[in-house]
Protein backbone atom coordinates (compact mmCIF):
# COMPACT_ATOMS: atom_id res chain seq x y z
CA UNK A 1 0.00 0.00 0.00
CA UNK A 2 1.57 3.42 -1.52
CA UNK A 3 2.06 5.80 1.56
CA UNK A 4 0.23 9.13 0.66
CA UNK A 5 1.90 12.60 1.55
CA UNK A 6 0.89 14.36 4.76
CA UNK A 7 -0.43 17.86 4.57
CA UNK A 8 -0.13 19.50 7.63
CA UNK A 9 -1.97 22.90 8.20
CA UNK A 10 -0.03 25.51 9.40
CA UNK A 11 -1.97 28.19 9.22
CA UNK A 12 -6.00 28.39 9.55
CA UNK A 13 -8.66 31.57 9.70
CA UNK A 14 -11.70 32.18 8.72
CA UNK A 15 -11.04 32.34 4.49
CA UNK A 16 -7.32 31.25 4.43
CA UNK A 17 -5.58 28.24 5.04
CA UNK A 18 -2.13 27.36 4.64
CA UNK A 19 -1.16 23.36 4.59
CA UNK A 20 2.65 22.20 4.13
CA UNK A 21 3.48 19.23 2.28
CA UNK A 22 5.32 16.43 3.71
CA UNK A 23 7.83 14.88 2.21
CA UNK A 24 9.46 16.96 0.19
CA UNK A 25 7.84 16.42 -3.73
CA UNK A 26 8.66 17.11 -6.79
CA UNK A 27 6.97 20.49 -7.92
CA UNK A 28 5.26 18.87 -10.57
CA UNK A 29 3.62 16.81 -7.74
CA UNK A 30 3.07 19.91 -5.79
CA UNK A 31 1.58 21.51 -9.23
CA UNK A 32 -0.81 18.71 -9.82
CA UNK A 33 -2.20 18.74 -5.73
CA UNK A 34 -2.87 22.72 -6.32
CA UNK A 35 -4.44 22.26 -9.73
CA UNK A 36 -6.68 19.09 -7.98
CA UNK A 37 -7.62 21.86 -5.10
CA UNK A 38 -8.57 24.27 -7.77
CA UNK A 39 -10.93 22.23 -9.77
CA UNK A 40 -12.24 20.58 -6.56
CA UNK A 41 -12.82 23.22 -4.15
CA UNK A 42 -14.26 26.60 -4.52
CA UNK A 43 -11.48 29.38 -3.61
CA UNK A 44 -10.91 32.53 -5.23
CA UNK A 45 -7.51 31.59 -4.81
CA UNK A 46 -4.65 28.88 -4.61
CA UNK A 47 -0.86 29.75 -4.46
CA UNK A 48 1.78 27.07 -4.75
CA UNK A 49 5.21 27.54 -3.72
CA UNK A 50 6.98 24.18 -4.53
CA UNK A 51 10.34 25.28 -3.26
CA UNK A 52 8.81 25.49 0.63
CA UNK A 53 6.05 22.50 -0.08
CA UNK A 54 3.37 24.90 0.70
CA UNK A 55 0.06 25.93 -0.64
CA UNK A 56 -1.67 29.14 -0.13
CA UNK A 57 -5.94 28.43 -0.46
CA UNK A 58 -8.37 31.31 -0.03
CA UNK A 59 -11.92 31.60 -0.34
CA UNK A 60 -14.85 32.44 1.54
CA UNK A 61 -16.35 29.21 2.12
CA UNK A 62 -13.14 27.52 2.64
CA UNK A 63 -13.33 24.32 5.00
CA UNK A 64 -10.85 22.51 6.70
CA UNK A 65 -13.61 19.43 5.52
CA UNK A 66 -13.60 20.05 2.28
CA UNK A 67 -9.87 20.20 1.82
CA UNK A 68 -9.11 17.06 3.30
CA UNK A 69 -11.99 15.89 1.50
CA UNK A 70 -10.28 16.85 -1.65
CA UNK A 71 -7.31 15.08 -0.70
CA UNK A 72 -9.01 11.71 -0.24
CA UNK A 73 -10.99 11.69 -3.62
CA UNK A 74 -8.18 10.71 -5.72
CA UNK A 75 -5.73 9.75 -3.01
CA UNK A 76 -3.21 12.34 -3.28
CA UNK A 77 -2.77 13.53 -0.17
CA UNK A 78 -3.46 13.20 3.46
CA UNK A 79 -4.50 16.14 5.77
CA UNK A 80 -3.41 16.46 9.54
CA UNK A 81 -5.33 19.00 10.96
CA UNK A 82 -3.43 21.29 13.67
CA UNK A 83 -3.40 20.07 17.36
CA UNK A 84 -6.04 22.02 19.31
CA UNK A 85 -4.03 20.63 22.53
CA UNK A 86 -0.45 22.95 21.55
CA UNK A 87 -1.14 26.37 21.48
CA UNK A 88 1.15 28.68 20.31
CA UNK A 89 3.49 29.53 23.92
CA UNK A 90 4.38 32.66 25.45
CA UNK A 91 7.91 31.94 25.19
CA UNK A 92 8.04 31.56 21.34
CA UNK A 93 5.56 34.30 20.68
CA UNK A 94 7.82 36.56 22.73
CA UNK A 95 11.60 34.62 21.30
CA UNK A 96 10.03 35.79 17.90
CA UNK A 97 9.37 39.30 18.64
CA UNK A 98 12.17 40.10 20.18
CA UNK A 99 13.80 38.38 17.24
CA UNK A 100 12.14 40.88 15.05
CA UNK A 101 13.24 44.25 17.61
CA UNK A 102 16.28 43.15 16.84
CA UNK A 103 16.59 42.43 13.55
CA UNK A 104 14.98 46.02 13.60
CA UNK A 105 17.85 47.55 15.39
CA UNK A 106 20.81 45.90 13.35
CA UNK A 107 18.64 46.98 10.10
CA UNK A 108 18.65 50.55 11.21
CA UNK A 109 22.16 51.07 12.37
CA UNK A 110 23.85 49.16 9.61
CA UNK A 111 24.49 45.76 11.64
CA UNK A 112 26.76 47.84 14.36
CA UNK A 113 24.12 47.84 17.07
CA UNK A 114 22.24 45.18 18.22
CA UNK A 115 19.29 43.91 20.97
CA UNK A 116 21.79 43.13 23.55
CA UNK A 117 23.50 46.37 22.57
CA UNK A 118 20.78 47.82 22.68
CA UNK A 119 19.40 47.63 26.17
CA UNK A 120 22.88 48.26 27.24
CA UNK A 121 23.49 51.24 26.57
CA UNK A 122 19.76 52.56 27.51
CA UNK A 123 20.70 50.75 31.35
CA UNK A 124 24.12 52.77 31.44
CA UNK A 125 21.91 55.41 30.91
CA UNK A 126 19.59 54.72 33.12
CA UNK A 127 21.95 54.53 35.87
CA UNK A 128 24.22 57.35 34.98
CA UNK A 129 20.83 59.63 35.40
CA UNK A 130 20.07 58.03 38.39
CA UNK A 131 23.36 58.49 40.01
CA UNK A 132 23.74 62.33 38.40
CA UNK A 133 20.04 62.35 39.92
CA UNK A 134 21.41 61.93 43.11
CA UNK A 135 19.17 59.34 43.40
CA UNK A 136 21.22 56.80 44.75
CA UNK A 137 18.55 54.64 46.01
CA UNK A 138 18.84 50.62 45.72
CA UNK A 139 18.04 48.98 43.31
CA UNK A 140 17.16 51.19 40.53
CA UNK A 141 20.91 52.44 39.25
CA UNK A 142 22.71 49.16 41.08
CA UNK A 143 20.03 47.02 39.44
CA UNK A 144 20.75 48.66 35.55
CA UNK A 145 24.67 48.52 36.36
CA UNK A 146 24.31 44.95 37.18
CA UNK A 147 22.29 43.93 34.31
CA UNK A 148 24.34 46.31 31.81
CA UNK A 149 27.68 44.41 33.28
CA UNK A 150 26.14 41.09 32.87
CA UNK A 151 24.84 41.61 29.14
CA UNK A 152 28.51 43.52 28.02
CA UNK A 153 30.48 39.95 29.58
CA UNK A 154 28.10 38.17 27.50
CA UNK A 155 28.39 39.72 24.59
CA UNK A 156 31.99 40.25 24.75
CA UNK A 157 33.82 37.90 26.89
CA UNK A 158 31.40 35.21 25.94
CA UNK A 159 29.56 32.01 28.23
CA UNK A 160 32.79 31.71 30.42
CA UNK A 161 36.28 32.96 29.75
CA UNK A 162 38.05 29.98 29.17
CA UNK A 163 35.26 28.93 26.74
CA UNK A 164 33.34 26.72 28.47
CA UNK A 165 29.90 26.92 30.08
CA UNK A 166 29.47 29.82 32.48
CA UNK A 167 29.14 29.06 35.61
CA UNK A 168 27.95 30.82 38.80
CA UNK A 169 30.03 30.45 41.62
CA UNK A 170 28.26 32.59 43.72
CA UNK A 171 29.83 35.09 46.58
CA UNK A 172 32.80 32.28 47.46
CA UNK A 173 36.48 32.59 46.09
CA UNK A 174 36.73 29.13 46.03
CA UNK A 175 36.53 28.14 42.13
Amino acid sequence: MEQLPVVRVVHCMPGRVRVRISPALPSSTVGEIREHLEHTLSCDRIQANPATGSILLQGTNLTLEAIAGAGRSQNLFRLVLPDAASPTLVSRHARRQVKRIDTGIRRLTGNSLNLSGSVFLVLIGHAMNEIIQGRLVLPSWFTALWFATTLYNREWWGPGSDGGPWIDHGDTDAH
